[in-house]
Order: structure tokens, then sequence, then C-alpha cells
């Protein structure tokens, strides 16, 4: 287990999905006005991780109680 599954075992996962390369985890998304937006689009960030696991980000306006102004919106594990 990494430090990634650790963070996300506190958040609520909404739903689960399988795509036929990875079983996704879903969690709540920050409510639109809360987020950063290019040209009336909101702005989601990737990152892929060494074990080949990718995190989705929402840019948020404002930093949140610990202080990032990211917030994860789901989590992307390979299937294997």
């Amino acid at each position: 287990m990494n430090i990634y599954q650790i963070l996300f075992e506190a958040q609520k996962v909404i739903k689960k999905v399988t795509t036929p390369n990875f079983k996704v985890d879903d969690y709540k998304n920050p409510d639109k006005k809360d987020i950063v937006k290019d040209n009336s689009n909101p702005i989601y960030r990737s990152k892929k991780l060494p074990g080949g696991e990718v995190i989705r980000f929402a840019v948020m306006k404002k930093s949140g109680p610990q202080g990032g102004k990211t917030k994860a919106t789901s989590f992307w594990r390979p299937k294997k």
C-alpha cells in the first residue's frame, strides 16, 4: 500500500467503474464555481505514479484547509 492509497482511504468513494485497462474509484467532485476555469471549462490535471496508477485533480480557486490548491477527483489503478 503506497501513500496515495492511504490518503484516498479517508475520502468516500462515490462509485467504482471498470474500464478495459483500469479500475477507477470516483470521489465527490468539488462545485464547478470553486474550480479554476479556462475559456469557461473547468481545469483538471492528472499525475501518473511509478506503479502505473493515475490520480486526477481539480485545480481550485482557493486553497483548502491544509493549504493545497487541488482536490483529487478520481484514482485509476491498472488491471494486472
